[in-house]
């Protein structure tokens, strides 16, 4: 193969690349790429560029804390929900979870916060349930009013970053 900068030979390589993703460096190993002997210039052909995009995405996910696709699916499955009921408590778009699961897409932080909180508590995923039934805002209970008696004249909590996607 040739360089289409310079037309130099390309040798195959499995050497790490470094690349910029969502403002995170990251760095990949062992995805089978083209360099340029002269200018060094990386190449990939199709398949190779599926490979090195799923391996910057894992990369990033984490380099960033986040959950693995297969990670989420075991959640949600361990919170006995199908991909429907684990959206609705999430609060997210219809195909969500499947992109999540597949890999297709990245969770948010705040998502991905979210997800762990499902899953380290009945509790939790409780109240989650009963935020989503009204409209992801619950009442305070007395308690928690109290401790933020003079601080706002609201009794309700709104939750945000339920619906979003970055």
């Amino acid at each position: 193969m040739i360089c289409a900068e310079c037309g130099d030979e390309l040798e195959k390589s499995y050497a790490p690349i470094e690349t910029a993703f969502r403002g995170t460096m990251v760095v990949v190993e062992g995805v089978e790429h083209f360099v340029c002997r002269s200018c060094s210039e990386v190449f990939f052909n199709g398949g190779q560029a599926d490979d090195f995009a799923d391996a910057v995405d894992a990369a990033y996910r984490r380099a960033n804390g986040l959950l693995a696709p297969d990670e989420i699916r075991r959640i949600r499955k361990q919170l006995r929900m199908n991909q429907d009921e684990f959206q609705s408590l999430l609060g997210v778009g219809k195909t969500t979870v499947s992109r999540w699961e597949s890999g297709r897409i990245i969770q948010s932080k705040s998502t991905d916060n979210l997800i762990r909180l499902a899953a380290a508590s009945r509790d939790n995923v409780e109240l989650l349930r009963k935020s989503a039934a009204h409209g992801n805002s619950f009442p305070v209970q007395a308690s928690a009013r109290s401790e933020w008696a003079g601080r706002s004249k609201s009794r309700n909590v709104t939750l945000i970053g339920l619906h979003g996607e970055r």
